[in-house]
């Protein structure tokens, strides 16, 4: 019985994502974005003032075949006193559709106020990939999953990042290219074809002292993809003796989520994630697994002129 309702449920999740989702297809989505922000906006680059690494691996609804499995690799520097350049790669699977690509970032720093405001441009591909071998195919007549598909996907995008020592505001729009999702020998075919739409997001968080030794932050991000719902997630976190961060969110559409950073060296983080589905997923699945590992190297800069390059980073 457990074969057979795992068969069932990842072809719930492919149809979902060939036939429906595809037709919206969004970014993948991670829970420790407060710790990675170069994925969903390029104006973050260099904004750690360090050369900073951050890979992170999601297993998302554990125990469904076919369910989504995402991959990040985040690195990003400063170069000199205004410009922070980024790059951000991706492997994406869910069901047949895989998705991998790279995107270079690139942000110019203004001071401004008591902070830094940047401005951010962000440009790559994507390979695109359906692998059909094996799967239940229910019209067999339609040319869009008559074959597997592959195609680059090429996008661009933009965002504003501003933040102090206290607080930060983000609005970005990593993808603005709206890509069909099929080859152009199927194009005339008549067939339903999905999209890859166009993406914005904007996110905000605060920091509060709660003593000496322990901090609190607040934080909220929006995401909206065209012909499809907004997306919220609100989080709250508190910092521990400048080292370890525990914290606890909700995402609209069914996700209670649970997350700790822990600052093992002023160099090295290491991260985890736990999201409890409560949709109608929820009785199908053992939730979602996040890993992130942290590197930060701090430049040259004297602790007086940049105090971000020491422990705590709190964005």
């Amino acid at each position: 019985m457990r074969v057979a309702a795992l068969r069932f449920w990842g072809l719930v999740v492919w149809l979902v994502a060939l036939v429906g989702g595809v037709r919206a297809q969004g970014d993948a989505l991670y829970t420790q974005y407060q710790f990675n922000k170069l994925a969903i906006n390029p104006a973050y680059a260099g904004s750690r003032d360090a050369f900073s690494l951050a890979a992170v691996y999601r297993d998302q609804w554990r125990g469904i075949d076919g369910a989504p499995k995402t991959a990040i690799l985040a690195l990003h520097a400063p170069v000199g006193n205004r410009i922070g350049l980024g790059l951000h790669v991706v492997d994406d699977r869910l069901g047949v559709v895989e998705e991998t690509g790279a995107w270079g970032s690139f942000a110019f720093r203004i001071p401004a106020g008591s902070g830094e405001l940047a401005l951010g441009l962000n440009g790559g591909a994507a390979l695109f990939r359906t692998r059909l071998a094996g799967a239940f195919i229910g019209d067999g007549n339609d040319p869009v999953l008559s074959a597997d598909q592959q195609l680059w996907l090429p996008n661009v995008g933009f965002g504003l990042y501003y933040h102090n020592d206290r607080y930060y505001v983000g609005l970005a729009a990593p993808r603005l290219l709206d890509n069909e999702l099929r080859e152009t020998s199927t194009a005339g075919s008549g067939a339903q074809s999905g999209r890859q739409v166009r993406h914005f997001n904007a996110m905000t968080g605060f920091v509060f002292d709660l003593g000496e030794n322990a901090k609190l932050r607040p934080a909220a991000l929006l995401r909206y993809q065209e012909n499809s719902p907004v997306q919220t997630e609100f989080n709250l976190s508190a910092l521990l003796v400048e080292r370890l961060w525990i914290g606890a969110g909700y995402r609209s559409g069914g996700s209670l989520d649970s997350y700790l950073e822990f600052n093992v060296t002023q160099t090295l983080r290491l991260g985890y994630s736990y999201d409890w589905v409560v949709n109608e997923l929820g009785g199908q699945t053992g939730g979602s697994h996040e890993f992130l590992l942290g590197i930060d190297l701090p430049g040259k800069r004297d602790a007086a002129s940049s105090p971000r390059q020491f422990l705590p980073t709190y964005f």
